[in-house]
């Protein structure tokens, strides 16, 4: 029976061999993805995944991390509001 308030309401269905699947599994731990449904269809549709690292921007800026950045990199405005 299929429900009717689904989005996606089709079944898309493939094989693959272990060694196929281990990879896959790989690639999906290192995207930190648990779901295979959403990784299948984002790799389907877009082709590629973008692992986004958050965890330097979650630390704290002291004025001794402000000045060890390169000249070369400003830093962004809304940085410098506060």
């Amino acid at each position: 029976m299929e429900k009717q308030n689904r989005t996606r309401n089709l079944q898309m269905l493939f094989r693959v061999t272990l060694q196929e699947k281990e990879l896959i599994r790989e690639k999906m731990r290192l995207l930190h993805m648990d779901n295979m449904q959403a990784y299948m269809r984002q790799m389907a549709i877009k082709g590629y995944m973008v692992a986004a690292d958050y965890s330097e921007k979650m630390r704290p800026i002291t004025r001794s991390s402000l000045s060890r950045r390169s000249k070369a990199k400003p830093l962004p405005r809304w940085l410098m509001s506060s």
